[in-house]
């Protein structure tokens, strides 16, 4: 697979708290990566980090081979970068279908209609009245209107109902191009594991295992990498 995103002893935190160790992984162009642990393990840190929210302390980060460890937020953005944060992340004050429109910069919704339609009845609603699980469905419109060419998802599937679940990953199925890298982070991997490539599995804050889904027998985590 062609390099997409690579990160090389990776060390960051918050302030002077150390979360990530040393890190050292690759999410190949073409590629669906699910990036496994227990809470507090790192994953959330590591993809805000990818983000450019959590400052490098250590270590670098490229993408497509540029060095971008450095690099503001609003720029990563613009390089491909798409991350879809563990909370929602939608203006409450708009309706739906405005939220939908400053997402797509104007472009067509009936896709996301069509993968979410518990929200159609809804587009003059204000975002900030949804249920928990619609607000994450409004949020993950970007990966149907805008995807970029990396996709990060922070338990993009918290507070979905297993219908929606089960669409959401064939969303994410449907967008593993050649020319995209996806990683997607997960407490609850059965799913996931279904559609990963390769798996990383996080415990406090270094790589503790990687490897193919299904050398996880049962789609169950070994309790050494827990």
């Amino acid at each position: 697979m062609t390099s997409g995103l690579d990160v090389v002893g990776l060390r960051a935190g918050y302030g002077v708290v150390e979360a990530l160790h040393g890190v050292t992984l690759s999410f190949p162009l073409g590629s669906v990566v699910a990036l496994l642990g227990r809470n507090g393990a790192g994953k959330s840190t590591l993809l805000r980090t990818l983000a450019g929210i959590v400052p490098v302390s250590s270590g670098r980060i490229a993408w497509r081979g540029r060095d971008i460890t450095r690099v503001p937020p609003d720029q990563r953005v613009r390089a491909g970068l798409t991350t879809i944060p563990d909370d929602p992340n939608v203006f409450a004050g708009l309706s739906v279908a405005d939220n939908l429109g400053v997402f797509g910069h104007g472009a067509p919704t009936d896709t996301v209609f069509d993968v979410f339609p518990e929200l159609r009845d809804k587009k003059s609603q204000p975002a900030g009245t949804l249920s928990g699980g619609e607000r994450q469905m409004l949020a993950l419109a970007r990966l149907l209107l805008t995807p970029g060419e990396a996709l990060l998802l922070d338990e993009a599937s918290r507070g979905l109902a297993a219908g929606a679940i089960e669409r959401l990953y064939a969303v994410i199925g449907d967008l593993a191009t050649p020319e995209r890298a996806i990683v997607v982070v997960e407490q609850y991997h059965a799913d996931i594991l279904q559609r990963a490539d390769l798996v990383y599995v996080l415990a406090r804050g270094a790589v503790a295992w990687v490897g193919e889904p299904g050398e996880l027998k049962g789609g169950t985590l070994p309790a050494a990498f827990a």
